[in-house]
């Protein structure tokens, strides 16, 4: 789980352009995803 969490540190660090806001939605889902199947 922890290992889960330092991935998605660097995704939105590295999201700083509004381009990169539609992957941050997707990041989102998948995330949505992860919680429902836990």
């Amino acid at each position: 789980m922890e290992r889960e969490a330092t991935t998605v540190k660097p995704y939105f660090r590295d999201s700083p352009t509004s381009d990169d806001i539609h992957s941050i939605d997707e990041l989102l889902e998948e995330w949505l995803q992860y919680i429902d199947s836990e």
